[in-house]
């Protein structure tokens, strides 16, 4: 099993200069991504903020 943590550099400016909907435009994508690229046996999370965590069982 494996664990991966992300975090996303910058965020905090996307928010400051552009609002907090393009920011939560932003994490959107970026689940979405995620999402399209895990295995189905693999859990993508958000884990607070800007960070996000993948569980890639059997690897």
């Amino acid at each position: 099993m494996s664990l991966i943590m992300l975090d996303l550099d910058h965020f905090k400016r996307i928010n400051d200069q552009h609002g907090h909907a393009a920011g939560d435009a932003v994490l959107t994508h970026v689940s979405r991504l995620m999402l399209a690229t895990v295995r189905e046996a693999d859990i993508a999370a958000r884990m607070g903020g800007e960070e996000f965590v993948l569980l890639l069982p059997q690897t």
